[in-house]
């Protein structure tokens, strides 16, 4: 029979067959070639009631070739218990032949050449009394290395084949009806002896294995396991002969190196004075359902280890809150509390879905931006996304919220910065174009251009940071006199511009400007600036901006000429 990598070889014997103060060492897991790999002991513990119960008969062999202690053997071949202990595995007297009756020298015994060469060894043989009136038997012999234990080399497993054969007859004039019907089925089917060897599969188990009858290990729901699972599958099989049933989820290797997630069951068969007869297997196929459910696990951890708050309403109740949606609820509502079945937000939020109702039907999603405001009266800005499904009228919305509030602080300074200058705060000319476009064409308004008289000046003997200073304190002051409906921009280094739609006075204006500013010098770190300002403006329809700019400009030159800290209006032809 051919035993595939990673199989459990055979597992440790029972404590009492070992001589006083040894541990029992276990075969071989991912064993090939006598190697061997100790299970640990708290695995060699659990497997050690099912293992005594599938083999009919052990045998431990020292490195010297010779009987280290046996369990069940004499009572197969009627000898006295304990005779073969101390001597060769073949008892003295008897004989052994193979199949074709030709006779097997001794130190042939598969044990021997285990021993001998620390290789696995399997074979059929006859053993026969030296009485030629006695037993005959034919035995199947599978002899394992054993590693890392000073006392025994070998341990020899001794299966009565003839009973064996017996048994698989009896069973086979038994399963044509069992078999039919398991072929059938959707799940994999396994039959085994008491000595572990399978004897039945249905073609289900050779999909999900690839293996067929011929190459199928003992034990499959030991043998064929991943090696990551091994261990719980053996703390499953703890209890299993006691019990009567051996149950355990765990990934079933395929032939192909991959690997599925099975649900694995196996009962103890046994006849009516209770000893163990054989063991059957169901192996259904869970993988898909096993894997549904680690993605769904490892969503929901996402969710809810998620920055975003998320929320489930059925039926206008709240059923599901991740930590993110908790602290915002408890934020924006006093009367929120964990208890969910007990607990209907029904203000703003569902007064918010209800109102887009009639488009979540239609289309199944939502997405947009909201406003509620938080338990300190603070505003809280929220981008929603919504996705409802609605079955026989039951109504299941699934909300994603987002605070927001950062980013519309940084677009609203964004949106600030691109319409204004940084140094002064005034509006930059992009902002004032933008004004002058969104200004009727037929609207009477009135410019003015505001110049710092000898600005260079306080650069020049002050420095640019004096300048700049004075340059705000100056703005602020031109802000205070116009009107808060007009728009004052900086347009150049020392420049600003008035834009005054519906002005009735215009030289009023300028003349305030001229005054407000000549009138208090600007005092900066003990430094005093007296500073005055020329303005020049024009009177016109909005629509003749740019010729308004025009006469602007030059009214602003023709002040300067006049001697500065003055202001001259070009007004329209009466």
């Amino acid at each position: 029979m051919t035993v595939l990598p990673r199989t459990i070889g055979v597992p440790d014997v029972h404590d009492s067959a070992l001589p006083p103060g040894r541990s029992a060492q276990v075969g071989s897991l991912g064993a090939s070639d006598g190697e061997a790999f100790p299970l640990e002991e708290s695995i060699r513990r659990t497997y050690r009631h099912i293992e005594l119960a599938v083999r009919e008969g052990t045998i431990l062999i020292g490195h010297d070739g010779r009987v280290v202690d046996s369990f069940k053997v004499e009572q197969r071949l009627g000898i006295e218990s304990g005779s073969l202990v101390g001597g060769h595995p073949l008892p003295d007297g008897w004989t052994m032949s193979d199949d074709e009756c030709e006779s097997i020298p001794r130190d042939e015994h598969p044990a021997v050449v285990a021993c001998r060469t620390g290789k696995r060894v399997e074979r059929v043989l006859t053993y026969e009394a030296p009485d030629p009136n006695g037993l005959r038997h034919r035995f199947r012999f599978v002899a394992l290395p054993v590693s890392g234990d000073p006392d025994v080399a070998v341990d020899l497993v001794v299966t009565d084949y003839d009973r064996r054969r017996d048994s698989r007859r009896r069973l086979e004039s038994q399963d044509t009806r069992f078999r039919t019907m398991t072929d059938m089925l959707a799940v994999a089917v396994w039959e085994a002896t008491t000595s572990g060897e399978v004897t039945y599969v249905n073609p289900k188990y050779e999909e999900l294995t690839g293996l067929g009858l011929a190459q199928t290990p003992d034990l499959p729901m030991f043998n064929l396991v991943h090696p990551d699972d091994l261990v719980s599958v053996m703390e499953a099989a703890n209890d299993a002969v006691t019990a009567g049933a051996f149950q355990a989820h765990y990934r079933l290797l395929h032939v192909d190196g991959s690997s599925r997630w099975v649900s694995s069951r196996m009962s103890v068969l046994r006849n009516d004075d209770g000893d163990i007869t054989g063991f059957v297997g169901v192996i259904e196929d869970i993988d898909e359902l096993r894997r549904s459910e680690q993605r769904t696990q490892r969503l929901g951890e996402i969710v809810e280890a998620a920055a975003d708050a998320v929320l489930v309403f059925e039926n206008r109740r709240l059923t599901y809150v991740n930590r993110s949606a908790a602290t915002l609820l408890g934020r924006l509502d006093p009367a929120f509390t964990t208890d969910l079945e007990s607990y209907e937000y029904s203000s703003r939020l569902l007064d918010r879905l209800a109102s887009i109702e009639a488009l979540l039907v239609e289309e199944g999603t939502w997405s947009g931006d909201t406003e509620f405001t938080d338990l300190d009266g603070v505003r809280v800005d929220l981008a929603l996304t919504v996705s409802t499904t609605v079955d026989d009228g039951e109504w299941r919305h699934v909300v994603m919220a987002h605070d927001i509030r950062e980013r519309k602080i940084r677009e609203a300074e964004l949106t600030h910065n691109a319409a204004h200058d940084p140094l002064t705060g005034l509006a930059n000319r992009h902002r004032l174009a933008e004004v002058i476009a969104e200004t009727a064409d037929d609207q009477r308004v009135g410019l003015l251009f505001v110049d710092l008289d000898h600005f260079k000046r306080v650069n020049d003997v002050h420095g640019h940071a004096a300048g700049d200073r004075v340059l705000e304190v100056t703005a602020r002051r031109v802000v205070s006199v116009v009107a808060p409906e007009y728009l004052v921009a900086r347009v150049g280094g020392d420049e600003m511009v008035v834009w005054a739609p519906e002005v009735s006075e215009l030289d009023e204006l300028a003349e305030q400007i001229v005054t407000a500013i000549a009138a208090d010098p600007v005092h900066l770190d003990g430094v005093t600036y007296a500073v005055s300002v020329t303005v020049g403006g024009a009177i016109g329809r909005a629509v003749d901006h740019s010729d308004l700019m025009r006469r602007a400009d030059a009214a602003l030159y023709a002040a300067k000429r006049n001697g500065r800290s003055c202001w001259k209006i070009d007004h329209p032809p009466a």
